[in-house]
């Protein structure tokens, strides 16, 4: 399952100090999850919290001291959403600094970031390596007295915020390939730069897989029985006769209650003749 861009929002409040930073209302409708990127300017990590107007849990993925500055980013996932969805980052005294929320629905909701890095020696370039050809990786990039111009490679720019004191920017490439993901930027400036990439675990579709089967005679109980053919052999009967299957299956990532089915049909029959056991 492919994961897909929803919306963004900025909290931008210019030069002003404040111990909270509000982005302004969107619509999430469709998210499952939200990233949100923000910038301290202080020598001190001085996170307090990120909470938004749905109720949802966020979780630290990662955070870096850029030198008088610290950069954090921040994910909650099973979101709950709405049309006017309004994120708050809170800090333990009055700062200054910004905040970038980008949504985004298909994201796995069990491990949903993984090989999280940063960088202050080189934030033009992170290098993260991809498990799966449907993943995402996320980059953020920012700074002070910064004009970020936009991605070096491939990756898309969702959102790119050049404020009064901080400047900041979200970008993200979809995996075609597995492996190795350069997550590039160009800036004009350096102060308290900082970068943070991290790769996106794409959600999975339920999916079941039939290991073995087998079938045995209906002459005994569970142990006794007499075993018709070999395990994964198909076994001729009678027309009428009573037969019993013995059948593993290997269930993939899907809800812990969700009910299966069991089907058949004669092997002259077309696909439309599936009938319930």
């Amino acid at each position: 399952m492919a994961i897909a861009y929803i919306t963004n929002s900025v909290a931008n409040p210019g030069t002003s100090s404040s111990a909270t930073k509000v982005t302004s209302a969107v619509d999430t409708t469709g998210a499952d999850a939200i990233i949100v990127f923000t910038q301290l300017v202080d020598s001190l990590d001085k996170m307090s919290s990120v909470t938004d107007s749905d109720g949802n849990t966020y979780t630290l993925i990662t955070s870096m001291d850029a030198g008088q500055s610290w950069h954090y980013a921040h994910i909650a996932t099973g979101i709950t959403t709405s049309a006017s969805n309004v994120v708050t980052v809170t800090s333990t005294t009055s700062e200054r600094g910004m905040a970038h929320m980008v949504a985004y629905s298909g994201v796995d909701q069990v491990t949903p970031t993984y090989a999280a890095a940063t960088d202050i020696v080189s934030p033009m370039s992170i290098d993260i390596t991809t498990t799966s050809d449907t993943d995402l990786c996320v980059s953020y990039i920012g700074g002070r007295a910064l004009t970020i111009t936009g991605p070096s490679g491939s990756q898309t720019e969702r959102v790119n915020t050049n404020g009064s004191f901080c400047d900041g920017a979200v970008m993200d490439i979809e995996v075609v390939t597995a492996g190795t993901q350069t997550m590039g930027w160009t800036s004009s400036g350096t102060t308290y730069i900082g970068s943070i990439a991290f790769g996106v675990t794409a959600a999975i579709l339920f999916q079941t897989e039939i290991e073995g089967y087998r079938f045995r005679e209906d002459d005994g109980s569970e142990t006794t029985a007499t075993w018709l053919e070999a395990q994964d052999t198909v076994a001729s009967v009678e027309k009428e006769t009573a037969v019993r299957l013995r059948m593993l299956s290997d269930f993939t990532v899907g809800p812990s209650d969700v009910k299966v089915t069991l089907q058949y049909k004669r092997t002259d029959e077309d696909s439309t003749q599936w009938r319930n056991v």
